[in-house]
């Protein structure tokens, strides 16, 4: 929604941490320039909402005066799901100018909203649905999120660049580390599990196709873990990372259950898919995919291949960087800030 420069650093602000990544090169030649990571206090973002704005900022400027960032350019997105809405809708053929004005003023229409409270961008992603009308994936806001979202970004010491959606920024991961599968007539999807948000996303060749929340999260595998096997939150989170060892028949069954609830909220959204029954292959990013097993599982219980989304198909990760853990959980922590930093380089 707000224009486009060389050099970003992708700024992820999650429920309980914040990540942030530069990536530098062009063409074939993308690699991590930095990555950082650091816990932000308890209870400073519920639900998507940020409450101790002094804490944020004061994290977020820590990483400059850590790190000194030769970029202060950022690309990041709203905390906030809800805040956003993203439609998918059939327009008239119109040159791009009229396009956009036609957008920007029949949004009551497709959002129910006073178009003066939200800011609208869409990109035709199916030019030639028939010879009259094209295909348009339209994202708004509320003005007042994105309004004091900058404000925060700014507060910080940053200069905001780009707002996008989190789930955006992981289809652009996408594109660039598979083109050869995004380029095909395969119906495929991108299923983030965060903390407290997840989504599932799918598309073809033409872009995207159609975005749902999904129910289960971190948050209800932590909530069962609490339940089921009378552990505190902490203790929860180490078993989680696979940095505290609980009887594996114990765990099984929780990481069972989890699975199951995330494969019935998936399943519902498979009647909403054109032409398919479902789709060819999932990918899979966030925390909350990292439990053990988790592709296999869930692919068996969907009868749907599911693999690991992996940013570093063609974007070299230096080994100074598995401080942070192995590939697999940077890759997945770590896939929207890269999404999001990429935008600077394309």
């Amino acid at each position: 929604m707000i224009g486009k420069k060389k050099g970003l650093l992708g700024i992820d602000i999650g429920s309980s941490s914040i990540k942030i990544s530069l990536l530098e090169g062009s063409g074939e030649n993308v690699k991590v320039k930095e990555i950082w990571k650091t816990e932000l206090p308890e209870e400073a973002i519920a639900e998507g909402e940020i409450i101790e704005r002094d804490a944020v900022i004061d994290v977020l400027q820590r990483f400059i005066q850590e790190k000194k960032p030769s970029v202060k350019n950022v690309a990041t997105f709203i905390p906030n799901p809800r805040v956003i809405s993203i439609k998918r809708i059939k327009m008239d053929k119109l040159p791009p100018e009229e396009l956009k004005e036609q957008i920007k003023w029949q949004a009551e229409q497709y959002f129910g909203v006073d178009p003066t409270e939200i800011s609208v961008d869409g990109d035709i992603v199916n030019p030639d649905v028939s010879e009259t009308e094209v295909e348009v994936l339209l994202v708004a806001a509320r003005n007042e999120a994105i309004t004091d979202y900058i404000h925060l970004i700014k507060s910080a010491g940053f200069v905001p660049k780009i707002i996008d959606v989190k789930i955006l920024s992981l289809y652009n991961l996408f594109e660039f580390n598979y083109p050869e599968i995004a380029k095909n007539d395969s119906l495929k999807g991108i299923l983030h599990i965060g903390k407290n948000f997840a989504t599932i996303f799918y598309f073809t060749d033409s872009g995207p196709y159609l975005i749902r929340d999904i129910r289960a999260n971190l948050k209800s595998l932590i909530n069962l873990m609490q339940e089921r096997l009378d552990l505190s939150y902490s203790d929860s989170l180490l078993i989680i990372k696979g940095e505290k060892d609980v009887p594996s028949s114990f765990i099984y069954e929780v990481y069972r259950d989890y699975i199951s609830s995330i494969s019935e909220e998936i399943r519902r959204t498979f009647p909403y898919l054109e032409k398919k029954e479902y789709p060819d292959f999932i990918y899979v990013s966030g925390g909350g995919t990292l439990i053990q097993d988790f592709t296999t599982n869930l692919s068996e219980s969907l009868g749907v291949k599911v693999e690991r989304l992996n940013p570093f198909e063609r974007i070299d990760l230096p080994e100074l960087f598995l401080e942070f853990g192995p590939k697999e959980v940077i890759g997945a922590l770590f896939a929207p800030s890269l999404g999001l930093s990429l935008r600077g380089l394309l």
